[in-house]
């Protein structure tokens, strides 16, 4: 997957990779592309999530007992794992 490039959204990236962006918009290809990327990151972002609520220790009980800790530290986490997923596959 790291050797995809996601081409849409922000100019900025249109603008890095201006023939792939082309080649896929005159192909017709692009929404498909696009698609495919983002049901690629949505499984990442799931599976990253469930991994890091393991490693962390954030559990059920965790939001049972004390909501306002488990909704800060889920709140970490998403952040987290959104950082990673925009530097390491989206602004490449």
């Amino acid at each position: 997957m790291k050797n995809l490039y996601w081409i849409g959204g922000e100019n900025k990236n249109r603008n890095q990779h201006p023939v792939i962006y082309t080649h896929l918009l005159v192909s017709g290809d692009l929404f498909e592309y696009l698609e495919k990327f983002d049901n690629e990151m949505n499984e990442l972002y799931d599976y990253l999530v469930m991994r890091y609520k393991m490693k962390w220790g954030i559990s059920e009980e965790l939001k049972d007992t004390d909501q306002i800790s488990w909704v800060q530290e889920m709140n970490n986490v998403q952040h987290s794992i959104e950082e990673f997923i925009k530097q390491e596959y989206i602004y490449i």
